[in-house]
């Protein structure tokens, strides 16, 4: 089959998960004897947006288009680009493929799909977040507190543009200027915490009719698929709770890469390593597990604090104080998949403290994989895959009384930690196993058009 995967980014020069995940299948397809092309948004300031980088990177051809939003004029064009969609319609001509897989469509174009469906081409789309429904991706509102999104009693229009007049003049006032703004420049105010980064907060001059045609262009593309897919019975909940029920949104867990856990360096329990593993932005929590870390004496622990650093400056730097205050944390940066088995082979316990809702959490999955138990946020998908006293525990989402209680536990008694089922046991979707449904996927996806 001749499969095209379209996605937000692209290793090595993007990393987060859904584009390692858009790699994995990329490279289990190709493996399995398909034709593989990828198509992706890339970042590159230092290039003007709509250049195409075209190369073949380990037998896949990887299609780059640069999108940063250096000119954007108009609420719309932050989720829909005429320039993408021309470049996208050529793709198919050339192509011609028997499927596309829409991964994601942030910093590409709502019209994708409709493209597709133009060239009858089946069409198969994953719901790794919320984008579709939220213009701030993960169902968060301006104070950073969860949302049921827009059919929920969300507020998109306010949630975006923010609630006061001070904070929706600022943020009319930078998205106007922002065409007058260098991108270095662009990059240093968003340093210093007056310019939003994600593209989707920066053009807020948005009105509550232009968020009504967001939600139902969104709508109208995922119409075009012959199945859409969901990590979780979270995920395909709130689309159907949010007016799309007519969907009919599959659950297929994402597949977990099989490694070998390393050694641990340390002696347990005279040391008790506790891990986070995500980037460094509020929605993560991590202030909340070092606010609760504050009020717990115990020098066994050491807490390793594993992701990116560069999202949020002023955050990181937030973050940064704080830990400095504590000898037991360290900042340990980001980690490269190939170190998986060495950095969660390290740590004795997990904790997951997002603020907002998990869509699936890979982060919880590697961790049992590896044999550590889990503690978390009782929120979004986390419920689905921690199950407390078995592989881990929960605890209220933003509450750091509530994980301290459950991190004094642990001081009192660690050895419980090791009572937890977990690794091999966990009953864990593979990476193959998950290939394999997908092929199964496409198969059906495909048949269905040529039937129709």
């Amino acid at each position: 089959m001749n499969v095209l995967i379209v996605t937000n980014g692209y290793p090595p020069s993007a990393v987060g998960g859904v584009e390692v995940y858009s790699q994995a299948i990329a490279q289990g397809l190709l493996a399995r004897s398909h034709q593989v092309t990828v198509f992706c948004r890339e970042s590159r300031s230092d290039l003007p947006d709509y250049e195409v980088d075209d190369s073949v990177e380990d037998g896949i051809r990887v299609i780059r288009v640069v999108n940063d939003f250096k000119h954007i004029q108009a609420f719309e064009e932050t989720y829909a680009s005429r320039a993408i969609d021309d470049l996208f319609e050529s793709l198919l001509r050339e192509l011609q493929p028997d499927l596309v897989h829409f991964n994601h469509l942030i910093g590409l174009s709502v019209g994708l799909p409709e493209i597709a469906a133009s060239h009858s081409v089946p069409q198969v789309t994953s719901l790794h977040d919320f984008w579709y429904l939220c213009a701030r991706v993960n169902l968060e509102d301006w104070r950073g507190r969860a949302c049921g999104g827009p059919r929920q009693g969300g507020d998109c229009y306010r949630c975006v543009t923010g609630s006061s007049g001070w904070l929706r003049l600022r943020a009319q006032a930078l998205s106007l200027g922002k065409p007058l703004l260098s991108a270095r420049l662009r990059n240093r105010v968003r340093d210093w915490g007056w310019l939003p980064r994600d593209s989707s907060v920066t053009a807020s001059t948005g009105t509550r009719e232009d968020f009504a045609v967001r939600y139902q262009r969104f709508s109208d593309a995922l119409r075009n698929s012959e199945a859409v897919l969901a990590p979780s019975q979270f995920v395909a909940e709130a689309f159907h709770a949010n007016g799309l029920d007519d969907l009919g949104v599959r659950v297929l867990p994402l597949g977990v890469e099989s490694f070998e856990s390393g050694a641990p360096s340390h002696s347990f329990p005279q040391e008790i390593h506790l891990g986070y593993v995500g980037p460094l932005i509020p929605a993560k929590g991590l202030d909340v597990l070092l606010e609760a870390m504050r009020h717990i004496d115990d020098p066994r622990f050491r807490l390793l604090v594993f992701g990116r650093d560069d999202v949020d400056a002023a955050y990181t730097r937030r973050i940064v104080r704080r830990s400095g205050r504590d000898r037991r944390i360290s900042l340990m940066g980001p980690f490269q998949p190939g170190e998986r088995g060495r950095v969660y082979g390290d740590m004795d316990l997990v904790i997951i403290a997002s603020r907002v809702p998990e869509s699936f959490s890979l982060v919880a999955r590697e961790a049992l994989q590896a044999g550590v138990p889990v503690l978390a946020a009782d929120i979004g998908a986390l419920p689905e895959v921690i199950h407390p006293g078995v592989n881990g525990d929960l605890f209220v989402p933003g509450d750091p009384g509530s994980l301290e209680g459950k991190l004094r536990e642990i001081s009192e008694d660690p050895d419980s930690l090791r009572h937890m089922v977990v690794g091999k046991t966990s009953g864990l979707l593979s990476a193959e196993a998950h290939i394999g449904r997908l092929q199964a996927i496409y198969a059906e996806a495909a048949s269905e058009t040529r039937a129709a």
